[in-house]
């Protein structure tokens, strides 16, 4: 997501975050994007999360609740991040070559 689409997003999906850790988010970032979510969205910040344990099941299952909180929130149409467009639209190429009829809607 664009910076200008990531705020309003991640607003909707969690009301109650802190914004000013979204100052340093970068988008299409390929390093500290997860950890940036943890610091806005988690009760505890990413401190709480890595006190379990960087690759503990419980924090991949937050990094899946926020996935699908936030998705559930998102214009896939709008969505402006090169990366994520790039991957949408590998997705629908692959549903024509698999005879997989999609739903844009």
């Amino acid at each position: 997501l664009s910076g200008s689409e990531l705020l309003p997003i991640v607003k909707k999906a969690y009301p109650n975050l802190r914004l000013e850790k979204l100052a340093d988010y970068v988008q299409d970032s390929q390093n500290g994007t997860w950890e940036m979510l943890a610091e806005v969205v988690h009760p505890g910040g990413l401190s709480e999360l890595h006190a379990k344990g960087k690759r503990s099941p419980l924090v991949r299952e937050e990094k899946v609740k926020w996935a699908k909180t936030i998705t559930s929130h998102m214009d896939v149409e709008q969505n402006q991040s090169p990366s994520f467009r790039c991957f949408r639209d590998g997705l629908r190429r692959l549903s024509v070559d698999l005879g997989i009829s999609t739903n844009k809607s």
